[in-house]
């Protein structure tokens, strides 16, 4: 329903704030040219990282079904817009679903499905995360029922898709 509800404009910010791991400030940074659709990677530069250390992230399916209609190019950004702008969106849209904001939960809720479906060093690794310690701070323990959650959950995807049609190479 969050995504349903959403502005069009917060779109592309919720979907990789609950699909990738990124960091908000990370993602607020990101340009178009770091996504990369045909190899199903999204680059985060060092100097956008946190950690200031480059590494790359998994554009999963329905990550990219969600990013495909505002796709952009070069070096514009994936997220136009300016993190008082985006908070004053996502309050408003928390709010209207009686949602309580919870600081980081969005990357804390990947985190956990994440690691129900990976092994600890992928996760760590798609997060920029250093720490087993500070992984479990923040992730709820893993189980089978966290499995079928986290299977849901990288399972959602647009009610509606714009017709996307793919273009082949043409063969040489």
């Amino acid at each position: 329903q969050l995504m349903r509800e959403a502005e069009p404009d917060l779109v592309s910010f919720l979907a990789l704030s609950l699909f990738s791991g990124a960091r908000s400030n990370e993602i607020l940074q990101l340009k178009w040219s770091d996504v990369d659709f045909e190899y199903g990677v999204i680059q985060v530069r060092a100097k956008v990282s946190a950690t200031g250390k480059s590494r790359t992230l998994a554009l999963t399916q329905n990550l990219s079904r969600f990013l495909v209609p505002y796709r952009g190019t070069g070096n514009a950004l994936v997220v136009p817009h300016g993190q008082r702008s985006l908070q004053r969106w996502m309050k408003k849209l928390f709010s209207g679903l009686g949602i309580k904001p919870v600081y980081q939960g969005t990357r804390h809720s990947f985190a956990t499905y994440h690691l129900a479906l990976h092994p600890m060093s992928e996760t760590m690794a798609e997060l920029g995360c250093n720490s087993n310690a500070t992984l479990f701070k923040y992730c709820r323990s893993s189980s089978e029922k966290m499995k079928q959650q986290a299977e849901e959950y990288f399972a959602i995807v647009p009610e509606h898709q714009s017709e996307i049609i793919p273009l082949e190479k043409e063969a040489a």
